[in-house]
């Protein structure tokens, strides 16, 4: 029964942290994308990514990304982003693939069982130094993107536990509320923040505190000034902006109960910020 808010939080992270080998999950969900695609897709690379790989995944919502290298002369020589995002769903006909998510860069196969697969098709650049890039299709801009997913898992697998947990609370929240931030832009929020860090025992107010922070560096970054604002359209980043506010607003209010020790308050702000994955106080 939580009356304080360390013992709070600690029920809250059991609540919503995936549990097993994730790794292993994540691989088997790779094989069995190769198993579909093959005979009906030329692959130059088939690699799982995503929050699940990372450790930053959120229980019972979040998906594997299955980075998809695609024949650059056979699969998208020619062909718009969109059309090489219909190849790969039309190429799984056969099973439950459609194109659903925001971000225009998935094709999201459903299994039967937790966790699903968001397939993303790229395209490999080689460069002149004898390296390469990848690039994913996005259906959004018509444009491919360049990304460096195996960079990004390492970065986010050197930060602290303790921030990789506050990821996971702040993906619960997003979840919470209609899922308008996308979740790569969660854990980059997250990487410019600087308070969670592993080793002495928190305070009662250390969470709250370090909500408020990691809200702070997603407005900065969603900001008109900052790097993510143009990939969201107009009204999406509107209300992502306003539920930002809002969640700081309630972070900072809980944060400033948990000072104060009125714990009864700051559980109760931290509920509507989370939903009933937060426990009440005293249940």
């Amino acid at each position: 029964m939580p009356y304080l808010l360390s013992t709070a939080f600690d029920v809250f992270l059991r609540n919503i942290t995936v549990g097993g080998d994730l790794r292993s999950t994540a691989v088997a969900r790779r094989d069995k994308i190769a198993e579909l695609l093959e005979g009906k897709m030329d692959t130059l690379d088939i690699f799982p990514t995503g929050s699940l790989v990372r450790g930053t995944g959120l229980k019972g919502s979040s998906d594997v990304d299955v980075i998809v290298l695609l024949h650059y002369g056979k699969h998208i020589k020619g062909k718009t982003p969109t059309q090489v995002l219909k190849s790969v769903r039309d190429a799984l006909s056969g099973y439950n693939a459609r194109i659903v998510k925001k971000n225009g860069q998935a094709v999201t196969l459903y299994f039967k069982t937790w966790p699903n697969v968001d397939i993303v098709p790229a395209k490999r650049v080689d460069l002149a130094n004898g390296g390469h890039e990848i690039h994913i299709a996005d259906s959004n801009t018509e444009t491919w993107i360049l990304t460096n997913p195996s960079a990004h898992d390492a970065k986010i697998k050197k930060i602290p536990l303790r921030r990789r947990q506050l990821i996971r609370m702040a993906k619960c929240w997003n979840a919470a509320h209609s899922s308008y931030m996308e979740s790569f832009h969660i854990e980059l929020a997250a990487l410019n923040t600087a308070y969670a860090t592993d080793g002495e025992r928190w305070a009662e107010d250390d969470w709250t505190y370090s909500l408020v922070e990691l809200f702070n560096a997603a407005e900065e970054l969603t900001s008109p000034t900052g790097q993510l604002w143009f990939e969201y359209t107009t009204d999406d980043w509107l209300e992502l902006r306003d539920r930002l506010s809002r969640a700081k607003k309630l972070a900072d209010d809980a944060w400033a109960s948990a000072r104060d020790r009125d714990y009864a308050t700051a559980m109760q702000k931290l509920r509507v910020l989370f939903g009933d994955r937060f426990p009440a106080y005293g249940d």
